[in-house]
């Protein structure tokens, strides 16, 4: 039985995709949407560059640590390259037991990590210096949607804050042009 501990925090990762789903990018460099918290939070201006690349290669890398953790069930790594506070929330014990769903099912990333995600938002929080990107992986009839949270830590993305779920694929979104 999962504690109120866990359940609460349940709750908190799988909120991350309640957010919705803000604007499509388009191919080449990514715009990143500044949504300062309060009037003290740094101006828009000071958000930093990301290109389509890196966004991808940050969620393809995601991807690989949590297959590599839920095929040997050891989540050691997807915890040691997270976050302070990512670590501060969750033990090695609540990830495996968030993720259990998923090993029962024999659920295998590497499709997921074989194909481009679909980055549909990419958000910086400018007060708490937190990166989200949120999208999908279509795989035929069905797609795994995520919401991924960063933060910029010594010059590296580390996970702050994840979502993940899989359901029926929905029609392809069309990319807003940024002007």
């Amino acid at each position: 039985m999962r504690s109120n501990r866990s359940a609460s925090r349940s709750v908190t990762t799988c909120a991350c995709l309640a957010l919705g789903l803000v604007m499509a990018l388009p191919i080449g460099a990514m715009p990143l949407r500044a949504e300062p918290a309060d009037q003290s939070a740094e101006p828009a201006d000071q958000t930093p560059a990301l290109e389509q690349s890196e966004a991808i290669a940050l969620v393809r890398a995601t991807f690989v640590r949590l297959n590599d953790a839920n095929l040997t069930n050891q989540y050691v790594m997807l915890r040691a390259t997270g976050a302070p506070d990512f670590q501060k929330r969750f033990s090695e014990a609540e990830l495996a037991a968030l993720f259990a769903e998923m090993r029962l099912r024999h659920v295998d990333f590497s499709r997921i990590i074989a194909l481009d995600p679909v980055i549909r938002s990419a958000r910086f929080y400018t007060a708490q210096g937190i990166l989200e990107l949120m999208g999908s992986v279509p795989l035929g009839s069905i797609e795994a949607r995520f919401g991924f949270r960063y933060q910029r830590l010594g010059g590296v993305w580390k996970l702050y804050g994840l979502s993940l779920d899989f359901g029926r694929a929905s029609k392809p979104a069309k990319v807003a042009h940024m002007t």
